[in-house]
Formats: structure tokens, C-alpha cells, sequence
């Protein structure tokens, strides 16, 4: 059996712990549309996507040097723009070829698996329905914005992705 790639797609010339935005995509494993529906332009979270609200509030405000600028929940994933207002100080443990996340990258693994363990608790009370094998798709996409214009941009892709949910050819629910 041939092994699992599991490389990084993270750019090897970008410093993830460097000060600047990111727009920051996160996918549910296989698409599963767990966090609401759109309705008339308007996405409509019910309550686990109102709990990955909270999670991802939570996760920005344990982290002194991010801010959250702009977020939307959708039905089968999120997006939002992270800034780091200064260099974020975490350890790096090199061992050979294997190093401990960074900056984003440690911000998101926590936001991953903070959701993950409450959803599971709300699941095992019986008010959830349970996910598919897994809650995250297991990477995530991230973008370094690197002008003001391109924030803009991003911010109105945001704002308006329920509105373009029906004509995105990525669409699976």
C-alpha cells in the first residue's frame, strides 16, 4: 500500500507568523453542509454554526497578537481574514524534518480541534447530528493579503458569498 502524502501546501517563502492579513478558508470533511443553510441570499446558521462562531471568537481572543476582521459562516465552510498585529513569539521544535506549527498555522489547528471537541460534546448529548467520519477537511486554505485593495476584494467576497452561494460551481449542498 502506498503511503499517504501529507506535505505541506502551506508556500515555503512565506513566514506564517509574520504581522498581516490572511484570508483564511476552512472546508467540513467531504463537504457536509453541517452549519445551516442559505436562504434568499442570506445564509442562515443554525445552532453548530453558531457554535463555530463562538469557537473561532473564542480562539482569536486567547491570541493577543490576532484580530478577526470579518467572518462567514457557511453551510460547509468558513471564511474570514485573520491579522496578526505583531510577530507572534511560539516556540519552534525542529526534529529532523518535522517542525511545530506557526503563527496562522497554530491558530487554526487550535480553532480545528476546540470545535471538533465541542461539537462531539453537543453531538453526545443528543442534539447535533454527528458528522461524517471527521468534522474538518484536514488542511485548510490560507492567502497572505498583501495591499489594500486586495483587502477590500476579499472583504466584498465575504460579505457577499450567501448571495453568490446558488451560481458557485463549488456548491454541493
Amino acid at each position: 500500500m502506498k503511503p499517504i502524502d501529507r506535505r505541506s501546501i502551506r508556500a515555503k517563502f512565506i513566514n506564517y507568523s509574520e504581522k498581516g492579513y490572511y484570508f483564511i478558508t476552512i472546508k467540513t470533511y467531504r463537504n457536509q453542509p453541517l452549519f445551516g443553510y442559505i436562504h434568499q441570499g442570506e445564509m442562515q446558521t443554525n445552532p453548530a454554526g453558531n457554535m463555530i462562531e463562538s469557537a473561532l471568537i473564542k480562539i482569536v481572543n486567547d491570541f493577543k497578537e490576532l484580530q478577526c476582521h470579518h467572518y462567514i459562516i457557511m453551510p460547509d465552510h468558513l471564511h474570514f481574514i485573520f491579522q496578526l498585529t505583531q510577530k507572534m513569539d511560539i516556540e519552534i521544535i525542529s526534529s529532523n524534518t518535522i517542525q511545530t506549527p506557526k503563527g496562522v498555522q497554530i491558530c487554526i489547528q487550535r480553532f480545528k480541534s476546540f470545535s471538533t471537541n465541542l461539537y462531539i460534546k453537543v453531538v453526545n448529548k443528543g442534539i447535533f447530528s454527528p458528522f461524517r467520519y471527521k468534522l474538518w477537511h484536514r488542511n485548510y486554505y490560507e492567502r497572505l493579503i498583501r495591499s489594500e485593495r486586495e483587502l477590500k476584494n476579499v472583504i466584498n467576497y465575504i460579505q457577499n458569498n450567501p448571495r453568490n452561494w446558488e451560481n458557485d460551481i463549488f456548491t454541493t449542498c
